[in-house]
């Protein structure tokens, strides 16, 4: 199985697997001019999602994918703007997939943490608590979980900034364990 794992975004998070082994990771990124306001729109947002899209099919042919999951979440945002931006991305993206054949999965946030579980520890429940009484700062989030969690299986030393890439590696390391072609989720 040649498999992209997909977590789609204006900053796009992808990772590369061949045959389970981790071969590639990155980041598409495309900027948007401007929002909803913006003179040129909706070409702003059709222009991002298909800058997007059209990445992803190169990654596709060029390194023969047959596989795609990706992240199925547009979760409701308090920018409706970023909301709006995310479905033209899903949108652009599921039409690749759909023309080139390629068999596709989907999981939510939570179907693939819990795949791998990947879970708050009883230390980061109780540092929470103490940021909620505003003792300390700092609160532990998911996506603090997921970097911390690649980084100790694979050894790597990913920043929190670096969450969309860590994210596609669980995405695809979530998929790969649900198939067994991977003996357990750590």
């Amino acid at each position: 199985m040649r498999l992209l794992s997909l977590d789609l975004s204006l900053h796009t998070g992808y990772a590369i697997f061949v045959e389970g082994k981790l071969k590639a990771f990155d980041v598409i990124q495309a900027d948007r001019e401007g929002k909803q306001d913006h003179p040129n729109y909706p070409a702003n947002f059709i222009n991002a999602a298909e800058k997007i899209s059209n990445l992803i099919n190169l990654i596709i042919v060029n390194r023969n994918i047959d596989t795609v999951i990706v992240e199925d979440s547009v979760q409701m945002s308090r920018d409706r703007f970023a909301q709006k931006q995310s479905e033209f991305i899903h949108y652009a993206v599921n039409k690749v997939l759909i023309e080139k054949k390629v068999k596709r999965h989907y999981l939510s946030p939570s179907q693939w943490r819990k795949i791998l579980e990947i879970k708050m520890t009883k230390e980061d429940k109780a540092h929470n608590k103490l940021v909620r009484s505003k003792k300390v700062k700092g609160k532990i989030t998911t996506k603090h979980l997921t970097v911390r969690y690649i980084n100790k299986v694979y050894g790597y030393n990913l920043l929190i900034k670096d969450n969309d890439k860590a994210d596609a590696i669980g995405i695809g390391r979530a998929l790969l364990f649900s198939k067994g072609l991977l003996n357990e989720p750590m």
